[in-house]
């Protein structure tokens, strides 16, 4: 659900609903070190806001806010391996394996007691004060474990902008166009057929400055609009917010939000 925003009239994600949240500004890091985090130049910011005067005045400072917050993101999760599906799925083996070594432990123990002539009651009474708490705690890490490495693979087309920097990127670069006021929409020239329009002026403006010589031809333009729609159409159904919540909780763009609020 998209909630307005009364200082500026832009609409953003309600946070318990979708991963299309707003992303604050980066502030001053606390380190002692601050990391250097990317900015437009005065020149690009002024082909932005040119490029966002086709569909209102003025970029507000949220909408700035928010694109700048996404594209030091997305340059920080590029730069490193991101995909935890393996990981996770090791994490989940290994707890597996200790969660038998803990149990080998345990029956071990069961049977030191009965030979030494406790009680059946007893005994288990002991082994459960010395072990319940760990087993439990395995189990449950255990389950997180197993339903973080399948959230990885459950959503391989609809939701691959969950999983995918670049695409995300894409994404939420034209959502911010869109709650702008703009049209997932594009022309082209009367002559040569090349893309333009006002999308197009803007998701250029955006991104060459970011991605450099990674970024497509604005020929590519109509395929990502494309995806969009798919994105979209999937994060509304009850699979789509299912998987929401599995970014959410197991990613730390979460925890970016909440560290540059």
């Amino acid at each position: 659900m998209l909630q307005k925003l009364p200082s500026d009239g832009i609409a953003t994600a309600s946070p318990q609903g979708s991963a299309r949240k707003r992303a604050p500004a980066p502030a001053a890091a606390t380190a002692k070190k601050p990391v250097a985090l990317f900015d437009y130049s005065e020149e690009e910011w002024s082909e932005i806001e040119a490029a966002v005067q086709a569909v209102r005045p003025k970029m507000p400072k949220s909408a700035r806010k928010w694109l700048l917050g996404e594209v030091c993101w997305y340059l920080a999760a590029t730069s490193i391996q991101t995909n935890h599906r393996r990981p996770w799925q090791k994490a989940t083996s290994l707890a597996e394996k200790l969660r038998q070594v803990i149990s080998g432990m345990a029956e071990r123990d069961l049977e030191l007691l009965a030979k030494a002539g406790y009680s059946q009651k007893n005994r288990q009474a002991q082994v459960n004060a010395i072990y319940r708490d760990d087993l439990d705690l395995l189990d449950r890490f255990r389950h997180r474990a197993a339903k973080n490495a399948r959230a990885y693979e459950r959503y391989p087309t609809e939701g691959a902008h969950l999983d995918n920097p670049k695409f995300m990127f894409h994404f939420k670069v034209l959502l911010i166009w869109t709650e702008l006021g703009g049209e997932l929409r594009i022309s082209r020239h009367p002559r040569h057929g090349t893309v333009q329009g006002p999308l197009a002026r803007f998701f250029r403006a955006v991104t060459v400055p970011v991605m450099g010589a990674s970024f497509s031809s604005l020929e590519g333009l109509p395929d990502i609009i494309e995806r969009q729609k798919r994105f979209l159409a999937f994060e509304a159904t009850p699979l789509g917010k299912s998987a929401i919540k599995d970014y959410m909780h197991r990613d730390l763009h979460e925890l970016y939000y909440r560290e540059f609020a």
